[in-house]
C-alpha cells in the first residue's frame, strides 16, 4: 500500500497547473516552528535560507546568504520526509507576468556563484541532506542585500518578495 506521503504527493502531482507556486512549510523543531517561504516556477523551487552551518553566527540568526534550486517534486517530498507539512499557494500568471518574473530570477542568479559543499558538517547538515535527495544546485551571493542573511530582515521572505513583487 501506499505511504500517506506518497498518497500526499500523488494528489498534489494530478493537481498542479498553475504557473507560480509559494511554498510554506513548518515542522516541529527548531527554526522550523517559525517557518519557511520558498517559490516554485517552472517545476523548479527556489529557496533562500542560511543554509551554510560553517558561517552561522550570534544564536544562527546570521550567516552568508544561499540559494538553491531543486526540482519541485524531489523537495516537497524531501521536505516531508524531514516532518515538515507544506503548504502550497498557486498563482497563475500573465504572458507579461511571466516575462518579468523569469527576468527577475535571472537577475537573482547573476548575483550568485555556485557553490560546493566541502566540510563534514555541511554535509551533515540540512543543506547536505537536502542536496543528496533533491540533486539541488547551491549557490552563494557574491554581492548584493541577499549575500548576508539575517533571519528578522534579509530572509527567505524578503526574497520570494521581492521575485514575486515585481512580477
Amino acid at each position: 500500500p501506499q505511504s500517506q506521503m506518497e498518497e500526499n504527493l500523488s494528489t498534489y502531482s494530478a493537481y498542479t497547473s498553475h504557473d507560480l507556486e509559494v511554498f510554506i512549510h513548518v515542522g516541529k523543531n527548531g527554526f522550523d516552528r517559525v517557518g519557511h517561504v520558498d517559490i516554485s516556477y517552472n517545476n523548479q523551487v527556489y529557496s533562500y535560507g542560511n543554509h551554510d552551518i560553517e558561517t552561522r553566527k550570534v544564536f544562527d540568526l546570521i550567516g552568508d546568504g544561499v540559494l538553491f534550486v531543486a526540482d519541485k517534486f524531489k523537495y516537497i517530498e524531501f521536505c516531508m520526509s524531514e516532518g515538515s507539512t507544506v503548504f502550497v499557494y498557486a498563482i497563475q500568471l500573465s504572458n507579461q507576468q511571466k516575462i518579468e518574473l523569469e527576468a527577475e530570477l535571472s537577475q537573482l542568479l547573476s548575483n550568485t556563484d555556485p557553490w560546493k559543499l566541502t566540510t563534514d558538517s555541511q554535509r551533515k547538515d540540512y543543506i547536505g541532506r537536502m542536496q543528496a535527495k533533491t540533486d539541488a544546485t547551491l549557490f552563494k551571493f557574491k554581492r548584493g542585500k541577499f549575500k548576508t542573511y539575517f533571519v528578522l530582515g534579509t530572509n527567505c521572505v524578503l526574497l520570494v518578495d521581492q521575485v514575486i513583487g515585481t512580477s
